[in-house]
């Protein structure tokens, strides 16, 4: 996956903002950034929490099936 790709991606489906997206090529995932208002918290990296991604822009199973709202669209 292209760097350039994952730089364009700036929020999620809903609406969360996302930053320091990149590709770990060996467990072919994206990781990054999300401010996340249920699990982050403003005191504590702004709110900002990390995430992992599948390549498809869905959640590992680590952080639920049930945040759809976390999903990125990843073309």
């Amino acid at each position: 996956m292209e760097q350039s790709i994952l730089q364009q991606i700036t929020h999620t489906l809903g609406g969360y903002e996302v930053k320091e997206l990149t590709w770990l090529v060996r467990d072919n995932v994206i990781r990054g950034r999300v401010k996340c208002p249920i699990l982050g918290r403003e005191n504590f990296h702004e709110g900002f929490v990390v995430v992992t991604w599948r390549k498809n822009g869905t959640l590992v199973p680590k952080w639920g099936t049930d945040r759809e709202d976390l999903a990125i669209k990843v073309r």
